[in-house]
């Protein structure tokens, strides 16, 4: 039942695996027989496998109750904790069945009034508003595009591009669309999901303000760790090179920030100096203060003996200044939107914006 795609390992599983008529038949049937207010609190267990008692109890909304469960859990379909949960089911395809079996309309509103009660948890509420709408939305396109970056923030690549990628479906606006599934196919360039690159940008299109430095970059990642082609990495981003006009900061534009890590990327793979070359001319295009993690990365790649007092004075610099506590993207630049990171005017440094 899964596609060639998910079974590869290529896309993500669903998040309810889908059954076959006689499997559905046969983990349902259980389910079928509760009462109406079992079924939904079974959904709502269901639908969102690690809410608390508590959640379900909100989204029930007092047309239900987790008491409504007493009955599946003599039928052995769930056991619970009756303290705090979260209901677990018997086998995991039972929940499967139990979401297949719903109605299209119910399922959707169990996943708007989750949404609700998750109003405290960012992410997971953007995935169950997108789950629940039935067309292009650009609030819920907004709620999944802030969801995107704090997985990002804690390194789970692979999630923020299925968020994107959900985000691009749900854009009411070409515009839209095609920046947020631009930013899916860098962000799986640059994290190694490189099958995913050329179909994301070729469904993205060109639509007005789509961020081209992106998709150099992207296609340069591509290039160079998917096909081995550094050279046409090379001439790729040194021809998108001459289309930059923003030079006082790399922070705000995509298209400088995406270029200037691409060549950074390419710099270090290529092993001879005419990256490098052309690098440390991009860098000087820029005001200095903008370019600092660049410049620093030059200089420890290229002639780390001569310049080692350099960087360390401005590595410490840049150290001193992070918060008592960093988070991991203000200590390696990861590759994400400059909206939600960025290096300090005066020390360079990466924190959140």
């Amino acid at each position: 039942m899964l596609t060639d795609r998910q079974r590869r390992g290529q896309d993500p599983l669903p998040a309810s695996l889908p059954l076959n008529g006689r499997l559905e038949a046969i983990f349902a049937a259980g389910a079928r027989a509760l009462p109406a207010p079992g079924r939904q609190v079974l959904l709502l267990a269901a639908l969102e496998p690690d809410a608390s008692l508590a959640t379900i109890r909100s989204a029930a909304q007092g047309r239900a109750d987790v008491d409504d469960l007493a009955p599946a859990q003599q039928a052995g379909l769930v056991r619970m904790d009756a303290v705090t949960g979260p209901v677990v089911f018997r086998h995991p395809l039972i929940r499967s069945a139990i979401v297949q079996m719903t109605p299209l309309a119910e399922r959707r509103a169990a996943h708007q009034a989750l949404a609700a009660a998750l109003a405290g948890d960012p992410e997971r509420r953007a995935w169950h508003l997108a789950e629940a709408a039935t067309g292009p939305d650009e609030t819920v396109a907004r709620a999944l595009d802030e969801a995107a970056v704090g997985d990002r923030r804690r390194g789970d690549a692979a999630a923020a591009v299925t968020l994107l990628v959900r985000a691009g479906e749900l854009s009411p606006h070409p515009a839209g669309r095609s920046r947020r599934l631009v930013e899916a196919a860098y962000l799986a360039a640059v994290t190694g999901q490189l099958d995913q690159v050329p179909r994301l940008l070729a469904d993205a299109g060109q639509a007005p303000d789509t961020p081209t430095g992106l998709v150099f970059a992207a296609t340069a990642h591509f290039l160079t760790t998917g096909e081995g082609d550094i050279d046409a990495a090379h001439r790729l981003l040194a021809r998108a090179l001459d289309d930059v006009t923003d030079t006082t900061t790399t922070t705000n534009s995509w298209d400088s920030y995406g270029i200037l890590f691409g060549l950074t990327f390419v710099s270090v793979y290529a092993g001879r100096p005419e990256p490098w070359e052309l690098l440390k001319t991009t860098l000087a295009r820029f005001a200095p203060e903008a370019v600092t993690p660049f410049r620093l990365l030059y200089d420890v790649y290229v002639d780390p003996a001569r310049t080692a007092d350099t960087v360390r004075e401005g590595l410490a610099h840049a150290f001193t200044a992070l918060p008592a506590d960093p988070a991991p993207w203000q200590i390696v630049p990861w590759p994400t939107r400059p909206s939600a990171w960025m290096p300090c005017p005066t020390t360079g440094t990466w924190s959140a914006a």
